[in-house]
């Protein structure tokens, strides 16, 4: 359960960084949640100097939390996961094991190797329902921000995405 996770930091993976910095409500939550977000070298990597590069929208919001020490660049890890997996999700994971925290990621492969290895894997959708539950969010103001995930391009089967919201009307 939520409550268990005594430790105030966690690592968060590339698209989870991106879909939190493109929804403010989404980020705020993270922040409610966590102390400090960290952030793997190659993320950061593929996240702000690629999508600076691109000229993504959420790359100055990112910066901002790096200045604000909400994220923090973590180190490389000592050891990589040995995974058919990006490099983000790679370095995120062994990140992860090796410090005990959880992993904010919605990556399906990189999800069920981190349960395997005994990583807390947090997809970025369950702190919607989180907020609910902590009335951070009302009940429609969740199902907003959750078709506001799903609307910039979140992947989320139907079966899923109606579960979340039948537990968001239930909290």
């Amino acid at each position: 359960s939520w409550r268990n996770l005594k430790k105030m930091l966690a690592v968060i993976d590339s698209s989870s960084l991106i879909f939190a910095f493109r929804l403010a409500p989404l980020r705020d939550l993270l922040y409610s949640r966590f102390e400090k977000l960290l952030v793997p070298p190659e993320v950061y990597r593929e996240v702000v100097e690629d999508g600076k590069a691109l000229g993504k929208p959420e790359v100055p919001a990112i910066e901002n939390a790096f200045t604000a020490r909400k994220l923090e660049l973590s180190q490389q890890p000592k050891k990589l996961i040995d995974a058919a997996l990006g490099s983000g999700e790679k370095q995120a994971l062994a990140i992860a094991l090796e410090k005990s925290l959880s992993l904010i990621c919605d990556d399906r492969k990189a999800r069920v190797i981190g349960s395997a290895l005994g990583v807390r894997i947090l997809p970025i959708s369950a702190f919607i329902l989180w907020g609910v539950k902590t009335k951070r969010l009302t009940r429609n103001n969740g199902i907003a921000l959750l078709d506001s995930l799903v609307h910039q391009g979140y992947r989320l089967k139907l079966d899923a995405y109606l579960q979340i919201t039948e537990h968001i009307k239930k909290s």
